[in-house]
């Protein structure tokens, strides 16, 4: 609450705020014969408001990323989390002003960005977080490699051009490029036997 003393008579009353529009209203302050103790003048303020579109892309590719985005604000009280669908963006309803933005999504770094929203769109780019899986199959017998042909499914890997979905490997070993903490299948056919099926692995993470 502010207090302020003037002299009777007529006033322009002004407030700014940070997030605000400004506002203007006339004031008249009575005489002491028309009015005597304290005028107490109640303002409502409207934010500044605007539709902010936020998409979360792959950094190499530009393809958008399904992840998790957390929005705050030092300036007014604002805290929100969405979700950033892999077919475009989410919109979110705020004020202008500076914005901090986390970002998380399975298989990429964690990302944290500040924003002064003054437009709509905002794209976030994050950075793969990649592991390097080396499978083999080995005759049970003979202990020598088997050749195999390996196929891999999982979120995003044929999007983001990870590798290809079917991999001939002659000399029974066969390098896999993943993303961490994602679950893929891997299934493997080895020649003149019968196909195995691998489980799913949740977290599948090596050393790079």
């Amino acid at each position: 609450m502010a207090v302020l003393q003037a002299p009777w008579g007529s006033y322009t009353l002004q407030a700014t705020a940070s997030a605000y529009e400004n506002y203007t209203a006339p004031l008249t302050i009575p005489s002491p014969g028309e009015a005597s103790g304290t005028l107490e003048a109640n303002l409502t303020l409207e934010m500044h408001a605007t539709t902010l579109l936020m998409r979360v892309v792959d950094s190499e590719t530009g393809i958008p990323i399904p992840a998790k985005a957390t929005v705050t604000s030092s300036e007014i009280p604002y805290e929100a989390t969405v979700d950033t669908p892999p077919e475009g963006g989410t919109q979110l309803r705020i004020t202008s002003g500076r914005y901090v933005i986390h970002v998380v999504a399975p298989g990429f770094e964690p990302k944290n960005v500040t924003i002064d929203v003054t437009g709509n769109t905002y794209t976030i780019n994050i950075s793969r977080k990649l592991s390097r899986v080396t499978m083999s199959l080995v005759d049970s017998i003979t202990g020598a490699l088997v050749p195999v042909s390996i196929t891999v499914s999982g979120p995003l890997y044929q999007t983001l051009g990870l590798g290809n979905t079917t991999i001939l490997a002659a000399s029974g070993a066969a390098q896999l490029v993943l993303l961490q903490g994602i679950t893929y299948t891997i299934s493997i056919t080895p020649s003149n036997h019968t196909t195995t099926q691998e489980p799913s692995r949740s977290h599948l993470e090596t050393p790079q």
